[in-house]
């Protein structure tokens, strides 16, 4: 890999606000690594990374949002199997 390609990698600087209002960068926003860039860092780690849902996707606007299933990891937030 070229020095020039460590720029791939780079998630923006610390404490920058992202179009999500947040001050980290999500899927969506412009800062957020393509497809590409996600490939090839993956390559990089010999095929390390591996595509995840967060168990709280149930809770918010999208298309993993259950509103039944949220309810139901809401009332066991606490449980340490569900964490």
């Amino acid at each position: 890999m070229r020095l020039s390609n460590a720029s791939f990698f780079d998630f923006g600087p610390a404490g920058k606000v992202f179009s999500s209002g947040m001050c980290k960068t999500y899927p969506g926003d412009a800062a957020w690594p393509t497809t590409d860039t996600w490939n090839a860092l993956n390559l990089v780690t010999g095929g390390a990374l591996f595509d995840t849902v967060p168990i709280g996707a149930v809770c918010y606007e999208g298309p993993h949002y259950k509103a039944a299933e949220c309810q139901t990891l809401l009332e066991n937030w606490g449980d340490p199997y569900i964490q």
